[in-house]
């Protein structure tokens, strides 16, 4: 009679081998989560130090350009001196008209010609003693073409004030990048620093 073997994994010479590996596994995993958590624990104070930078530039960058400071509406005043075409046609290179006016959306911007010649502004004429009036928006940015300014332009620099939102954003994009690479600075640094025995861990020694 012909004896039947079954190759289980006790039975066979693969079973050994197999064992000890599916046996290893649960093992495996735990080392790979704690390693994980390890290199959490050495990326968190970067990450944090970072964010903390990326707001304080955020903020700076808010209180520098004057975007905390709420106020009302104003109107400003853009006056064309008596003269001014006069000494565009000589050639004169400055003027008394800035060639940059700061606006923010809600603004009227008013052009007012004392000049006794006309002038023009972007697609409006301003005949000589009258004003042009134009109330400001967010999509008023940008360059003009204009009679009364030696470059032939005038720009409108509309400035939106800082939303809350938008500042949590600024310093989310400005610092989570910083913190990723400061923690991996904080890792590398201490991959480098020499062991008990004075050999450099590597980075799996400092995560290990």
């Amino acid at each position: 009679m012909t004896r039947r073997r079954t190759a289980g994994l006790g039975g066979s010479p693969l079973g050994s081998p197999l064992g000890s590996l599916l046996g290893s596994l649960p093992g495996r995993r735990f080392e790979a989560r704690g390693r994980s958590r390890r290199l959490l624990r050495g990326l968190l104070p970067g990450t944090a130090a970072g964010l903390v930078i990326g707001f304080l530039l955020s903020l700076a960058w808010v209180v520098g350009t004057g975007g905390v400071e709420s106020r009302d509406p104003e109107i400003v005043l853009v006056a064309i001196p008596a003269g001014t075409a006069e000494r565009i046609a000589r050639g004169e290179t400055t003027s008394p008209i800035p060639a940059n006016v700061s606006l923010r959306p809600g603004d009227t911007l008013v052009v007012r010609n004392d000049d006794v010649v006309g002038h023009a502004f972007g697609g409006y004429a301003i005949a000589p003693g009258t004003i042009l009036s134009l109330p400001v928006g967010s999509a008023d940015r940008g360059r003009f073409v204009c009679s009364f300014h030696p470059s032939g332009t005038l720009a409108l620099d509309v400035v939106e004030p800082p939303s809350p939102g938008g500042i949590v954003l600024t310093g989310l994009l400005v610092g989570l990048p910083l913190g990723l690479l400061l923690g991996g600075l904080s890792i590398l640094v201490g991959a480098l620093e020499p062991g008990p025995g004075g050999n450099r861990r590597g980075v799996l020694g400092v995560l290990g």
